[in-house]
């Protein structure tokens, strides 16, 4: 999405919110690229105006209309609005705005290797930093997904398949992302199901270890989630290759270790 704006939509504290009197769905967290890591989107509390479900100016709450209004001047300039495309006090491309409301997941538009993120809650939003992965109706868990993108395995695919924009940063887009190797899953068979079983359990778990860490504070307990992580990401790279059928041999032979990350 590109607000066409983002010193007036964007920036925004959760005082300045409550002061706007928004509801969910009216405003979200930012997601940048720095905040998007494997597994885990960093809380940063920094919010965006939202009113693309708002049909009219006169139904926005009084405080958030003066603010608005205040800075009229600039929203008027944009491009976007000159050109007819947008209203004066909207975003200027709300790009797939009909998918949000649901789970989505998140990768920076610019990165030295593969970082998902699932956003279960619908917090946060993604601009022009920012690629979105909107789910189809599939009988694969969201989480399956997100254990193939991160694992060493993709991300070594992905770095074959992808552009390179400068030293070590690679372009995520969709023209690239489309072409990894994500496969489905036969559900008559039990060892398909059991590996896409073991590949979004692992990658839901890891998502958990790193919630936990966040929120604990001795150096004992971040140890002990910093250990999970590692531990289970190595779990979680083992039942990729052995689903997409790559031996350990195989795995070696490109210059990795049997376990572990690249």
């Amino acid at each position: 999405m590109e607000t066409g704006c983002n010193d007036v939509f964007g920036e925004r504290t959760k005082a300045e919110i409550d002061a706007f009197e928004l509801k969910a769905g009216q405003f979200f967290e930012r997601a940048t690229n720095s905040q998007i890591q494997k597994f885990n989107i960093e809380h940063e509390n920094k919010f965006v105006i939202y009113l693309e479900r708002f049909d009219d100016f006169s139904q926005l709450p009084a405080k958030l209309q003066e603010h608005l209004n205040r800075n009229k001047a600039s929203l008027t300039a944009r491009a976007a609005y000159l050109r007819g495309d947008c209203k004066w006090w909207k975003f200027t491309w709300p790009l797939h705005e009909e998918r949000y409301g649901g789970p989505k997941v998140l990768c920076p538009y610019l990165a030295s290797n593969n970082r998902f993120a699932v956003d279960s809650t619908n917090c946060f939003l993604g601009l022009t930093d920012t690629t979105v992965l909107f789910p189809k109706q599939t009988k694969e868990n969201l989480y399956y997904f997100l254990g193939l993108l991160n694992a060493d395995l993709l991300t070594l695919r992905f770095l074959k398949l992808a552009k390179l924009k400068s030293a070590g940063i690679y372009e995520y887009f969709w023209n690239r992302l489309k072409l990894l190797p994500i496969r489905r899953v036969n559900w008559d068979k039990k060892d398909d199901v059991s590996r896409h079983n073991a590949i979004a359990h692992a990658a839901k778990t890891i998502e958990l270890s790193y919630d936990g860490l966040v929120r604990v504070r001795t150096d004992r307990d971040k140890s002990f989630f910093n250990d999970k992580i590692i531990t289970l990401s190595r779990e979680l790279n083992d039942s990729v290759r052995a689903h997409l059928g790559v031996s350990a041999e195989q795995w070696e032979a490109l210059g990795f270790y049997n376990s572990g990350g690249t």
